[in-house]
């Protein structure tokens, strides 16, 4: 049973869809809000302390702050975040541990991900873990001791594979031709929760008034996606669940006020199904992407990709530190973030472009931007020059970031997609935690390093498939060549 032809008939791209589409972005900001307010967290803020006369006028140093414990104050303009709520200032290694907390909760809640995708469900995956993130998001702007913040962002760092699995949920719900261009409008929510976030940080001083907006629209999406939204008909149709799957096809068509065939028999759509008692479909083990070489060699490239991409965000945003206009530059990656998340979709639908041929593109426009920053920032040159190819590597490694979920989702069949899905996002955990090492130990080398590691990138995407104009594959090749030859042989 072709699956996209049946989702394309019920209405691939209208209502349903579009309505799926704003709840995934909100999940998407929920869980990102944290993580951008990590930005704001300056190791170096300007100080007053007392004068002479008692007040706050005179400029003072970190050192004097922190190694007398001097009374003093921020100057003004100095947007209020966790830097200034729990003095991390005076203590560098306090940033990075953050950093670290947060992405190892992240890496257990990417192997959990594919557990509760594959058996209970995508929709319940996001059920589960919606509600939590919506908790500790609630409980995050009453937190006044660092202890209990460090006890939460694991829980955070846990709760963000949500991403993943609303936008795989997506994916298995829209037809082919609008995968891409759902994924873009999704992922330049990440660009969008910036500008929102810095905005309000800046307009109204307060950390915290993120989390309760956040906390209000995360319980709101959570209602709704329980009661509004069915199964993915992929889920469905390898766990052989038929007559859901039956009506999960009626309620879409319905929603989206398509006719469609209500009285199909459910034995019509069993006839339309595999011979389940002779070739089952089921979802696979980790082993399937070693023990077959066509998943062995696209995971490895994947992983990698996923690995460098995390790698170069995470860098960079803890490398715009070194700016001397922080806001400046964080506001033009984010808006290239949004520029990047609408443009790549219609990109990459280009039949000339596709998929890898994009990939291979931007990828080498990074590796020029990034060699050129280095020898820019090694040779003295302006920081307006330097922020120019800071922006121009963000604009390229980001219009590649946005591809990977959809290329990722589009190469791996249904039978192992979340599991390699968890994999890339194991690794992309990986990334976050290197590009933090080296941006805080060896920070002269951050844009070379980015370059070599976009360059080697570039050489193992030329090993992989175009996906454009393909299906969503629900089998491992291998598997399916030997259910022919058997079918063959009966």
């Amino acid at each position: 049973m072709k699956i996209d032809r049946k989702i394309s008939e019920v209405g691939g791209k209208h209502s349903y869809q579009y309505l799926c589409l704003i709840s995934t972005f909100f999940y998407w900001y929920a869980s990102d809000v944290f993580y951008m307010s990590m930005t704001f967290l300056e190791k170096n803020p300007n100080f007053l302390c007392l004068d002479g006369e008692n007040n706050f006028t005179r400029e003072c140093s970190k050192a004097e702050v922190c190694q007398s414990n001097l009374p003093h104050i921020f100057q003004p303009g100095y947007v209020d975040s966790w830097t200034s709520e729990f003095e991390f200032y005076c203590n560098d290694n306090l940033i990075s541990l953050i950093g670290m907390i947060y992405f190892s909760g992240l890496t257990v809640g990417i192997i959990v991900f594919p557990y509760i995708c594959d058996n209970l469900g995508r929709k319940t995956y996001v059920i589960l873990i919606g509600t939590l993130l919506a908790t500790v998001v609630t409980i995050i702007p009453f937190v006044t001791n660092i202890y209990l913040l460090y006890f939460l962002l694991p829980l955070i760092g846990f709760c963000q594979p949500i991403q993943e699995a609303t936008l795989l949920l997506l994916t298995e719900k829209s037809s082919s031709g609008y995968r891409p261009i759902f994924s873009g409008i999704v992922i330049s929510g990440d660009g969008l929760a910036g500008i929102l976030i810095a905005l309000l940080m800046s307009y109204f001083n307060s950390w915290r008034l993120n989390f309760y907006i956040t906390a209000i629209l995360l319980w709101i999406n959570n209602i709704i996606y329980y009661f509004v939204f069915v199964e993915s008909p992929h889920f469905l149709f390898v766990k052989n669940r038929n007559a859901e799957l039956l009506e999960t096809f009626n309620y879409i068509a319905n929603f989206n006020n398509r006719e469609y065939q209500d009285e199909i028999e459910l034995v019509e759509l069993e006839s339309l199904l595999p011979d389940i008692s002779s070739h089952k479909i089921e979802f696979r083990g980790y082993s399937s992407f070693f023990k077959y070489k066509s998943q062995t060699i696209t995971i490895f490239v994947m992983a990698y990709l996923w690995f460098i991409e995390s790698c170069m965000f995470s860098g960079t945003v803890i490398y715009n530190k070194n700016f001397q206009d922080i806001y400046l530059i964080t506001m033009i990656g984010w808006l290239f973030d949004i520029i990047t998340g609408l443009i790549s979709g219609p990109l990459i639908n280009v039949e000339f472009l596709g998929r890898k041929r994009t990939t291979l593109l931007f990828l080498f426009i990074n590796v020029i931007c990034c060699g050129l920053f280095h020898f820019c920032f090694a040779n003295g040159y302006s920081e307006n020059i330097l922020i120019i190819l800071n922006s121009s590597a963000r604009f390229a490694y980001n219009l590649v970031y946005v591809i990977m979920f959809v290329y990722t989702s589009e190469l791996f069949p249904t039978v192992i997609r979340s599991k390699a899905i968890c994999i890339c996002s194991t690794i992309k955990g990986l990334g976050g935690i290197f590009s933090s090492y080296l941006v805080e130990f060896h920070s002269y080398y951050v844009f070379l390093v980015f370059s070599i590691i976009s360059a080697i990138a570039f050489l193992l995407v030329c090993n992989i498939n175009e996906t454009l104009g393909h299906p969503l594959p629900q089998e491992i090749p291998e598997i399916d060549e030997e259910k022919h030859k058997k079918r063959e042989e009966e």
